[in-house]
């Protein structure tokens, strides 16, 4: 088996290096001072075409994979670049959309969130059960042909900032099939940010 970075692989982790000489410690300093989104970072991010690393080129993402997209993040750390909501938002919520949404899903909002133009969150951490999703409490219930969302989420990365939320519920409440662990349904909605 043969572990070494392909050209590519080892391009998308020099990239931190590259965006790091013009988005320095100066910038961040100055976001974290002013207590603002580095907006011109993620949109460089975005225009670059990192935000959809893992999103099928059809829908406006690079179609790469988990290790392409780990790649990208630990570049960007490597250089201090302490951008979270692409763990969040990119890789988990639009990952998600991408290999599991439906076919509107992802055509509604996946070319939206790669180019940048809109957010996501991933609402996933509960009071009561951390990001634990056997002890997940929040419930989505059909009505008509939406869902109501009933319950708490809490410490949701960028949650303030995105435009949508990703939101990990029960469409089922929790019970026990002895013997074996406790059976689990949960079921992923955009939801839009009425802060945004």
């Amino acid at each position: 088996m043969d572990f070494d970075l392909t050209h590519e692989q080892r391009q998308i982790l020099e990239y931190g290096d590259v965006v790091a000489q013009k988005y320095d410690r100066k910038y961040w300093m100055d976001c974290a001072e002013k207590h603002v989104f580095p907006e011109a970072l993620y949109r460089q991010v975005a225009d670059d075409g990192f935000v959809g690393t893992m999103v099928p080129e059809q829908y406006g993402g690079a179609g790469q994979g988990m290790i392409e997209m780990h790649l990208f993040l630990e570049g960007l750390s490597n250089n201090g670049i302490p951008l979270l909501n692409l763990v969040v938002g990119a890789a988990m919520s639009l990952g998600f959309i991408a290999k599991y949404g439906s076919e509107q899903q992802k055509t509604r909002y996946l070319p939206e969130a790669c180019s940048g133009k809109t957010r996501f969150c991933f609402a996933i951490t509960e009071p009561d059960a951390g990001s634990n999703t056997i002890r997940t409490s929040t419930m989505a219930k059909k009505r008509g042909n939406r869902f109501a969302l009933n319950g708490q989420k809490t410490f949701i990365t960028d949650a303030d900032g995105s435009d949508y939320a990703l939101v990990v519920t029960r469409t089922t409440a929790a019970w026990r099939s002895p013997p074996g662990p406790p059976f689990v349904s949960c079921s992923c909605f955009p939801a839009r940010n009425p802060a945004r």
